[in-house]
């Protein structure tokens, strides 16, 4: 039996005094629409339900959230999720981001690369990449001058990381790179860029490149 959850809808003042507050916002929209706008100081979650285990190591379970989703199943899905690891979730905003973006809230961008894009600097640069899934997922293919190093790790050790080196996270779908980029911010590692649609996008994209040369 699915249990159904009700998360209060709050209105862009009614989230905005919240976030003064103190509570942490958790962005449930897919990682290209996050990147491309976000309220500042959100973190993006928008993989897959088993991800959340991740936040455990991320936050106190015990901190207030307040949630930004993009009305559809899956991001209803992950909140009732996250609802039941944070107890203390406040609510949810209504209308979501374009609520606060229209009423002129101020907003931030993490720079996403598009595959195709990436796959030309490959040619011509080379780029500080850094693979963060779990190195089994790794070794099934990667980004030839790509560094791996898991999420896991990178969570664990993100205070000493340098905050002048600029970073490219690669994954297998940009999900979890926009995730950990963004919690990133709050250590003011502000030069790790994105990878839209990760490897997976990136394998294509030079499936088709060959395809083209034949």
């Amino acid at each position: 039996m699915k249990i159904e959850i009700e998360i209060p809808q709050l209105s862009v003042a009614e989230f905005e005094a919240a976030i003064a507050e103190g509570y942490q916002v958790i962005d449930l929209r897919n990682a290209d629409e996050f990147c491309a706008g976000f309220i500042p100081d959100s973190i993006n979650f928008s993989g897959s339900i088993k991800e959340s285990e991740l936040f455990k190591d991320m936050f106190d379970p015990r901190i207030g959230v307040l949630l930004v989703d993009g009305n559809t199943p899956q991001s209803n899905s992950m909140a009732d999720a996250l609802s039941l690891i944070f107890p203390s979730t406040k609510g949810r905003l209504n209308g979501g981001f374009e609520a606060w973006r229209n009423a002129g809230k101020k907003e931030d961008i993490i720079i996403s690369i598009p595959a195709d894009e990436f796959a030309i600097d490959l040619k011509y640069d080379e780029p500080h990449v850094v693979d963060i899934r779990p190195e089994a997922d790794f070794e099934k293919g990667h980004i030839e001058m790509a560094d791996n190093t898991p999420a896991t790790t990178i969570i664990a050790e993100a205070e000493g990381m340098p905050d002048d080196a600029i970073l490219y996270f690669c994954d297998d779908d940009g999900a979890l790179s926009s995730m950990l980029i963004s919690w990133l911010r709050r250590y003011k590692l502000f030069n790790i860029y994105h990878l839209s649609g990760g490897w997976e996008a990136l394998k294509k994209v030079e499936a088709e490149n060959k395809s083209a040369e034949n």
